[in-house]
């Protein structure tokens, strides 16, 4: 996620420096406008209209630099996501996660990145999530991103108990850009499968229904049939 807000912030530059140099390719209803009125016979007021425009994004381009300062800090400590088999401990700003045994996370990188088990590991993930981006229509940005998450979080999740250190700070970080969206979607799928036609549902059952209507999992069904063993009635 921050790397979108990272390339917004460029473009938010690129805006800025088009109003500074009077090009309007990005701004086409606004150089339509002053096409179709005088403005192009009066600088003074023309010159008005950008410096208001340029306020505008040099406003925006404040508001989200302020907004994101910690973020940016913590933008190479971000990449341990993605790269714990390349990346270097004293590269990682780690003063925010002092509750970790840091002694114990240096050793485990060590360990990690001498393995050639999850170093290959790491690699396959990365090129998982590149052919999730290209085998995606650009449209449908939050099911590539749903995806991404499921693929990032299935290997962090199968990593040992020897790198408990580690993926503590892997799903920290993962967790850092959390919202409240997903507890008002859980809130409205339990509200819809708890109705007042279905109010004797018990606890367990209730909460069966709602992993069920919120999770992206799913069953190998016909495997799992295959495996049963059939009883056929006489």
């Amino acid at each position: 996620m921050f790397g979108h807000i990272k390339a917004f912030e460029k473009k938010i530059r690129i805006f800025s420096r088009g109003l500074e140099e009077n090009k309007l390719k990005y701004f086409p209803l606004l150089k339509k406008h002053f096409a179709n009125s005088n403005f192009n016979d009066i600088a003074e007021e023309k010159n008005n209209v950008l410096n208001k425009y340029s306020s505008i994004i040099q406003d925006a381009k404040q508001s989200l630099s302020e907004r994101f300062v910690q973020f940016r800090e913590l933008d190479t400590t971000l990449q341990f996501i993605f790269f714990p088999h390349t990346i270097q401990f004293e590269d990682l700003k780690l003063s925010n996660f002092d509750w970790l045994d840091l002694d114990n996370l240096e050793m485990e990188i060590v360990d990690f990145q001498e393995s050639i088990v999850w170093k290959t590991k790491f690699c396959d993930m990365n090129q998982k999530l590149e052919a999730n981006e290209l085998n995606q229509p650009m449209k449908d940005t939050e099911s590539i991103e749903s995806r991404a998450e499921n693929i990032i979080l299935t290997e962090w999740n199968s990593v040992p108990k020897s790198f408990k250190t580690m993926k503590k700070l892997a799903l920290a970080l993962l967790t850092l850009f959390g919202s409240s969206y997903s507890c008002e979607a859980l809130f409205s799928h339990m509200n819809f499968i708890k109705s007042s036609t279905r109010n004797r549902l018990g606890s367990d059952m209730s909460a069966a229904c709602v992993k069920l209507k919120t999770t992206n999992y799913k069953p190998r069904i016909k495997t799992l049939a295959d495996k049963m063993q059939q009883q056929i009635s006489h």
